[in-house]
Order: C-alpha cells, then structure tokens, then sequence
C-alpha cells in the first residue's frame, strides 16, 4: 500500500512538472510579442508617413507642371501622351525604348542620349515595377509621362549609382521597339 503512494506521488510529480515546462514557453511567447507588435505598428505607422508625404510631393509636382495624369491601383502615375494604333505589349515582350529619368525635384538622373536605348524583357525584373507596369499598358511608338513612387521604382536603397534611396522618379519614355514573345 504504501508503494501505491509513492506511485502516486511519482506521477503528480511528474504531471506539474510537465505542466510548468509547458508554461513558460507560452510566457516567453507573450513577452516576445508585445514589442515586436509595438515594432511592427511603428513601422507601420512610419511608412504610412513617408508615403503621404510622397503623394503630397506627386500632387504637388503635377499640378506645379500642370500635367493631366491617371493613376493606377499601385500608385503609378502615367499619361500617353501620344499614342497608336497596334498591339499593346505582353508580359514576356522585349521592349527597347528612349527614355528620361528625373528625380521628382526635377534632376535629371538617366536619359537615352547619354547611356544608350534602354532593352530588356517584360517581367524578368530587370527593370523598376512602376516602368513595366506602364509599358504593360502602352504601343509601339507610344509616349508616355510617368511618375514611378519609391516603392514602384529602386525602394528603400536607390540603384547604387545616381538614384538616392526612396526616390520617386519621372520617367518620359517612347517605345521604338517591341519584339512579342
């Protein structure tokens, strides 16, 4: 009988220390999410910032050249200013064009006559988001004045070179050539 107890005893030893093991992971578990929640809504709150700030810097810089723009649900800004008859480019197309960067504040970063036609294919990324996007949407021959947010062009880092980091950039393009995939 009295072995029956240290059985017993034995097992509810074993129970809460089984429970305590289980218990602090789930504490060590709050603790880490509280600041890191807190972290992610300052993120959140910081982009949410420079973001609006940015779109004030686009309206402000169309509406100071007076330029008619659409927008689209990424935040582009773009106007084909002169356009054509023909196909639209495809995903997979490759696409040579002349072109113009300028920084927002109106420096001019890139241009075709300096660095050559600018060639490459539709949805391999070797272009910003925000160009394919509007080359998407564009015809042989067609112009276009496009305004590229930060996120839609070289993001938090810039391109190494000559575009600073969160640079919204302006872009005047032709398309001289499409080749269809």
């Amino acid at each position: 009988m009295v072995l029956n107890h240290k059985i017993y005893y034995f097992i509810f030893a074993i129970i809460v220390a089984l429970t305590a093991c289980n218990r602090q992971p789930e504490q060590q578990t709050q603790s880490l999410q509280t600041p890191t929640k807190t972290y992610d809504e300052d993120l959140a709150k910081a982009n949410e910032r420079l973001l609006r700030i940015e779109n004030e810097q686009i309206a402000s810089f169309i509406k100071r050249y007076n330029w008619s723009m659409q927008e689209s649900g990424s935040g582009l800004r773009y106007n084909i200013f002169e356009k054509k008859q023909g196909k639209t480019v495809a995903y997979g197309s490759t696409v040579s064009l002349n072109y113009t960067i300028q920084l927002i504040t109106g420096d001019t970063i890139y241009t075709s006559k300096h660095e050559g036609v600018k060639t490459f294919t539709i949805g391999q990324g070797q272009e910003p988001r925000g160009l394919e996007e509007a080359v998407l949407m564009m015809r042989p021959h067609e112009k276009a004045q496009l305004i590229v947010p930060s996120h839609l062009a070289y993001g938090l880092i810039g391109d190494g070179v000559a575009i600073p980091k969160r640079a919204c950039l302006v872009y005047t393009i032709e398309i001289i050539n499409v080749q269809h995939k």
